[in-house]
């Protein structure tokens, strides 16, 4: 068997990434001179964000090529791995050089160099450049941007003033990477733009609600600022026809009139009912007036979740429909959606502890339990944490959750907490930090340090 086809090999029967690695290493060391297995070794590193060894792997390849003749798309893999390695390093000038190489020996793209390409150019202050290159990118390998990407893309069609691409671009941003503060308002100027004032006000209030919901605006505050828009858009002569539906339903929806919400949303423009806004509030509104929730309503709120994954009051109004409709509710069915409530909403809000206590009373533990609970990607965080930062009082509510009744949150606890078991002032921290601790803190503590 060939070198070639022994490298080969490799990276298609590998079952991992670590598995391929050390293949790729031992054939290395066998052809010290020859570049193929440098290649993949340097985009395995790249993979596991170890730049300086994939810049050297990437780097001796570059170096013997003139020994073995590379195929085609070898050296496109080859160049396109350096580009993304120099993107990385922040070195533009060089990563745009590679990309261009790259690009010319590959006319598919299979990798979406083209989006590096354009990614660099933003940083060399080529816009006009970027900008063409993103649009040619857009409709195959859009896939291949990245949020800074699609940012990147959006402010040129905004600056180039074409609405129309800039509402699908911003759509797709927030279906792949979810609903950011500030979305809403960015959506809501383009349907201004394209004079879609029942749209534009459904997006402004979508970031006014969420700021509602998690108490950074009380309900007559955000009653003022909907008066305000009406008077707003009167003094600059647009018919009230245009949004009289879209500000009531906003005022019903505050007020909690949720009939008269139902059948306002049925007066919008038949476009606009089927916006992603518009979905989640019919759903808001269906959970509200539903008793059982129907099984169906809840269907098409799940499939809202890539819009919404990111704010935790979506995971809230999605367990407490589930509570309220005819299927199994148990801790294992609702487990993972009450988690993502409680670590996505602000600490300490209403809807944050309201999502813990449910925990609490679907698992049979105490009231008090409540306080000290932690849940797993909590517990995840704070382990990482520490590790970042080797600050022990960080340590602190894992303290107190080890003194709570047994429940698989400290179960998990302990199971992260051995990592640390030979770390002595780790121990000795978790030894003072509980005051008069009970007998199963320090039976715990045995479990994690040993006695």
């Amino acid at each position: 068997m060939s070198y070639r086809e022994e490298v080969k090999r490799i990276t298609s029967t590998s079952e991992t990434p670590g598995e391929a690695k050390e293949r790729l290493l031992a054939i290395d060391g066998r052809y010290p001179e020859k570049p193929l297995a440098k290649i993949h070794l340097g985009v395995l590193y790249l993979m596991e964000g170890r730049l300086e060894e994939a810049g050297a792997y990437l780097e001796r390849a570059l170096a013997f090529e003139k020994k073995e003749k590379l195929t085609e798309e070898e050296y496109y893999l080859l160049y396109g791995a350096l580009s993304d390695y120099y993107t990385r390093k922040k070195d533009y000038a060089s990563a745009r050089s590679y990309a261009e190489r790259a690009l010319a020996r590959s006319a598919e793209d299979a990798l979406g160099i083209g989006v590096l390409l354009a990614r660099s150019m933003v940083h060399l202050d080529d816009t006009e450049g970027a900008g063409a290159q993103y649009r040619a990118q857009w409709e195959t390998k859009r896939d291949f941007f990245t949020q800074e990407d699609l940012t990147y893309f959006m402010r040129y069609l905004q600056e180039k003033g074409e609405w129309k691409p800039l509402r699908e671009v911003a759509l797709y941003s927030v279906e792949r990477y979810g609903y950011r503060r500030g979305d809403g308002l960015i959506l809501s100027s383009i349907a201004e733009k394209e004079g879609d004032w029942e749209e534009s006000i459904l997006w402004a209030f979508l970031d006014l609600w969420f700021l509602y919901k998690e108490g950074l605006y009380d309900r007559g505050a955000v009653v003022s600022r909907l008066n305000s828009v009406r008077e707003t858009l009167l003094e600059n002569r647009v018919k009230e026809t245009e949004f009289s539906s879209a500000l009531l339903f906003c005022r019903r929806i505050i007020e909690e009139e949720w009939d008269l919400g139902a059948s306002l949303l049925e007066e919008f423009k038949t476009d606009n009912r089927t916006l992603p806004v518009s979905e989640f509030f019919r759903c808001i509104v269906a959970f509200h007036r539903e008793r059982p929730v129907d099984i169906s309503t809840l269907q098409e709120y799940v499939e809202l979740e890539p819009f919404f994954k990111t704010q935790g009051i979506f995971y809230y109004y999605l367990w407490w429909a589930m509570s309220k409709g005819e299927g199994k509710y148990t801790f294992s069915t609702v487990q993972k959606v009450l988690e993502k409530a409680i670590y996505l909403l602000p600490a300490d809000s209403e809807y944050q502890k309201e999502s813990r206590s449910e925990i609490v009373r679907l698992l049979g533990l105490s009231p008090e339990t409540t306080r000290y609970l932690l849940v797993t990607p909590e517990i995840d965080r704070t382990i990482e944490a520490f590790r970042q930062s080797g600050e022990k009082s960080l340590l602190r509510p894992l303290a107190y959750l080890l003194t709570l009744e047994n429940n698989p949150y400290v179960d998990y606890a302990i199971q992260q907490l051995r990592q640390f078991s030979s770390f002595y002032d780790v121990k000795a921290y978790f030894e003072k930090i509980i005051p008069d601790p009970p007998a199963r803190y320090r039976i715990r503590l045995q479990e994690i340090f040993g006695s």
